[in-house]
């Protein structure tokens, strides 16, 4: 795989790069939401601790 670029695009931007990356990603990421054995409370902090993470405005 070549080298990518992520020069002041951060994750969003090396997934712009390459869809095939970021479909497998979200394949991987709702499969643990939604099969995963983690108690809800637990998850939901996980998610806000995410969001914080990634800048996001929850």
């Amino acid at each position: 795989m070549p080298r990518l670029d992520d020069s002041g695009a951060g994750f969003a931007g090396v997934y712009s790069q390459h869809r095939e990356l970021w479909e497998a990603f979200q394949v991987q990421w709702g499969t643990l939401w939604e099969y995963g054995s983690l108690e809800p409370r637990i998850r939901d902090l996980i998610r806000i601790k995410s969001a914080t993470l990634h800048d996001c405005d929850f």
